[in-house]
């Protein structure tokens, strides 16, 4: 009994995890693997990209480890997708 009750409450916040799951914006490489202006790879960065229009919002993320293209420090990404300067957005 005690498994199917795990089994539930695991079940359960699996399901609640993807129905809040927002999202997020990647950043591409270029052509020749490097990444893009105000950009730097990194081989463990955040699943989460700061953005300007939720640059004042507390975002929650979950904890994971993607090797990708991310904003310098500081940078957002804009609208259009490139990372800028906060006083840019």
């Amino acid at each position: 009994m005690n498994n199917k009750i795990c089994l539930i409450f695991a079940l359960t916040l699996c399901f609640i995890a993807f129905i809040s799951a927002k999202p997020q914006t990647v950043l591409e490489m270029n052509e020749d693997g490097s990444c893009g202006e105000n950009q730097v790879f990194r081989g463990c960065g955040s699943a989460c990209t700061p953005k300007c229009s939720n640059r004042d919002e507390v975002i929650y993320c979950t904890q994971q480890c993607l090797a990708r293209c991310e904003c310098k420090d500081d940078y957002l990404v804009n609208l259009a997708g490139k990372c800028v300067a906060p006083k840019d957005c």
